[in-house]
């Protein structure tokens, strides 16, 4: 049943008003899937170390929540964020949530063949998605399958709050706004998703392959690394154009195993870039457009971006042990926004400067910091600092054929690019990062168990 763990995860639409992820489609059904399998009566294990943790870092995680409403309260005469009761409220929920799902997990992921089912499950997840951008790519550079984009939006399409419906008002956002979005509510959301979940796992499949240097080209990896760089470069987001150097530079590094020849190519493809861009216009306003167009401050969604990382990292220095509280630093960090800000319209569209005005979180390690402080989000760090330590001494004992092999190598690459894309914005309580972070855990503890008893984190 692992196989289900990430197609079913790509479901993030929540029921009407429901809370994500929570009462999302990927919940409800991964739910079902496990009820299934206790009809079945199938031979489950519960580790009580794993427990241990799990409680752990709930307690820390409630505790210092509940601590920094006092503090705030305090420290911060012009305080008007959460109560008591709302803090402990979104900490329980944010609780429950990564308790049910790895619940969920340890049900599906009990060996080593439900670890090779759980990557099958990646494989099939990825196609689903890549389908689904395939449409929406041919529809917007053909005007062919609209009925078809807006029914497969209609039904899964993740959308959000009423300040910007308009983005689906002709019945889905790639209809509306030509840009590629599978199912997430917007294009930058889509690039994290391919970034984070998809790409490592073809990079940790072509690594093997030319680790034993196959001679017969890899189809089933080339065709969709290929198809992700097209979908990457095609959106045009931010999340995107700065992915997309890190993966072709990857992929050039595991194909090409001579730092010269890199080089070489690297260098070779720049220098093409550059005579294309000379004499063809065409490209050259693509080029710019979605490029160099993209990080300056004429463009409202980059200054945007740079004013709330900003903000938060000024909430994150004034209260950096515990923070502000999870969903609870949008309530007063206007106070903190930086004043060029205050002038840009896509701020004081979507975000008005009154009151209790809303405030986005668009950089996610700032809106860690800020909301979690120093003492969760390093503790949080040095367990998976933990984890990659230990996973380094496996690759000495483990042959590349292994399931452990394709373990650490995706661990490696999926920490990666979340460290990357965590300088920019992305719904990172979507069911489907949540699952594969708890999934990497849960497999490492499986791993360890069975082969390397002494290393445990």
């Amino acid at each position: 049943m692992a196989q289900f763990l990430l197609p079913l995860s790509l479901l993030g639409k929540t029921i009407p008003h429901g809370y994500m992820p929570l009462e999302s489609y990927a919940t409800i059904s991964l739910l079902i899937l496990c009820i299934g399998m206790l009809f079945n009566k199938r031979n489950v294990r519960l580790s009580m170390t794993e427990f241990k943790y799990i409680c752990l870092f709930s307690i820390l995680l409630l505790v210092t929540q509940i601590i920094t409403v006092f503090v705030s309260k305090i420290v911060q005469p012009q305080y008007s964020g959460s109560s008591i009761s709302s803090s402990m409220k979104n900490s329980i929920m944010l609780i429950a949530v990564y308790v049910l799902f790895y619940v969920i997990i340890t049900f599906m992921i009990q060996s080593h063949d439900d670890i090779q089912r759980f990557f099958d499950g990646i494989e099939i997840a990825m196609w689903i998605l890549l389908i689904v951008c395939l449409a929406q790519l041919i529809y917007i550079k053909f005007g062919i399958g609209k009925e078809l984009v807006n029914f497969v939006a209609n039904l899964f399409e993740e959308r959000g709050g009423t300040a910007i419906s308009t983005w689906y008002a002709q019945g889905s956002y790639a209809v509306t706004t030509g840009r590629i979005n599978g199912l997430k509510q917007e294009t930058g959301f889509l690039a994290a998703q391919l970034l984070i979940v998809f790409i490592p796992y073809l990079l940790t499949r072509l690594k093997r392959s030319y680790s034993c240097e196959r001679k017969k080209i890899e189809y089933k990896i080339w065709i969709p690394l290929i198809l992700i760089i097209i979908i990457l470069f095609q959106s045009g987001s931010t999340t995107a154009m700065l992915g997309l150097p890190i993966v072709l530079f990857l992929t050039i590094i595991i194909v090409v195993k001579s730092w010269k020849k890199v080089f070489a190519v690297v260098g070779g493809t720049i220098l093409v870039l550059i005579i294309s861009m000379i004499f063809s216009k065409s490209f050259s306003s693509t080029i710019t457009r979605v490029v160099f167009d993209k990080f300056t401050f004429s463009n409202t969604s980059f200054a945007q971006r740079m004013g709330s990382a900003v903000t938060m990292m000024k909430i994150f220095v004034k209260s950096f042990g515990l923070g502000v509280g999870y969903n609870n630093g949008g309530h007063w960090s206007y106070i903190l926004a930086p004043n060029f800000m205050r002038y840009n319209p896509e701020f004081n569209s979507y975000w008005p400067l009154s009151g209790d005005g809303f405030f986005a979180v668009l950089s996610v390690v700032t809106g860690w910091l800020a909301q979690f402080g120093i003492i969760f989000f390093g503790t949080v760090t040095y367990g998976i600092y933990r984890i990659l330590k230990i996973t380094g001494t496996w690759l000495e004992s483990i042959r590349d054929n292994t399931i452990g092999w394709m373990y650490v190598w995706y661990l490696r690459f999926f920490v990666g690019f979340t460290v990357f894309t965590i300088l920019m914005s992305f719904d990172w309580m979507h069911p489907l990062y949540i699952v594969v972070f708890l999934s990497m855990v849960r497999i490492f503890n499986v791993l360890a168990q069975n082969d390397l008893l002494e290393d445990k984190i």
